[in-house]
């Protein structure tokens, strides 16, 4: 659901950067006093997981593919203001490194992915609990983060408000099943993790490339669910580059496997400073003026 830049006016791109980053601040505030050390590496952690998981599209119809957005996953372990901290983390860098998503469309993905997906899962995992409410909060954060990004289309003039919301609805309540089935068995693996296994960082950690240089040569090639209402719907042709990405389509040295090793070791160590950095700044404030 990675909107390029080209698909939303000029004027939304700008005043969703703002809004984001105004939510990405609150965010970061909100979670300053929380952020211990287990929790910024867990935070970092599952920030790699989520890099790593999005570059595995899988198969939802013939000519379509979906991949986790993770923000259930997030909000679920984290909380909402965590997620969208991971989240925009995650989104950024896909933005900068590897050309995932427009530069001037960053966020408008935020919003979509990171605030609208994270914050709708937590108010469903509120509400619903259990395996039972796992599986609805992630739906709910695909589907939901559809609507919000039809929206933003519809009002743009890429195309018109109702066909785009049907035709995003329509493919992204599918793709909402597979982020379900496969939030729910990585959040179970997660927690079952943390208890059985006492390196639980390097055990999960190299878990994660392992799954990804396995399942990687089997992951669709097929275009995902946005690109493929742009396509049906006649304005993906409206996408542009205004950035060079340094691996753009997600290759290093002609390779997927390299780019996504690098990116998750990047995503990791990126979110792990950020945090430190956060944290740093709460214990100044809260140490007393001297006189």
């Amino acid at each position: 659901m990675h909107t390029p830049d080209g698909f939303i006016t000029g004027w939304i791109c700008i005043l969703m950067l703002v809004f984001s980053g105004a939510v990405l601040l609150f965010s970061a505030w909100k979670i300053r006093n929380t952020l211990t050390k287990e929790k910024i590496v867990k935070m970092s952690l599952l920030g790699l997981v989520i890099f790593a998981a999005q570059m595995l599209n899988f198969p939802v119809a013939e000519g379509t593919s979906g991949h986790l957005i993770g923000a259930a996953l997030a909000a679920i372990m984290l909380g909402p203001y965590a997620a969208v901290v991971v989240l925009a983390a995650v989104l950024l860098l896909q933005s900068l490194a590897f050309g995932d998503g427009g530069v001037l469309a960053l966020g408008v993905n935020i919003f979509n992915m990171a605030i609208v997906g994270s914050f709708a899962a937590h108010a469903v995992y509120q509400r619903i609990s259990g395996r039972r409410g796992v599986l609805a909060a992630s739906w709910a954060s695909v589907f939901l983060a559809s609507v919000s990004a039809s929206v933003l289309l519809g009002i743009s003039g890429a195309a018109d408000l109702a066909n785009v919301l049907f035709a995003m609805g329509a493919v992204h309540a599918v793709i909402g099943m597979g982020e379900a089935l496969i939030t729910l068995a990585v959040y179970e693996y997660l927690f079952k993790a943390a208890s059985l296994v006492s390196d639980y960082v390097a055990f999960t950690t190299g878990l994660a490339f392992l799954v990804l240089a396995l399942a990687l040569p089997f992951a669709s090639g097929e275009p995902d669910g946005m690109e493929k209402v742009a396509i049906n719907l006649g304005f993906f042709d409206s996408s542009m580059v205004l950035y060079e990405a340094p691996f753009a389509d997600y290759l290093l040295l002609g390779s997927e496997l390299a780019a996504g090793l690098v990116g998750m070791t990047i995503t990791f160590g990126a979110i792990y400073v950020s945090l430190l950095l956060i944290k740093s700044r709460e214990i100044r404030a809260a140490e007393p003026h001297r006189q």
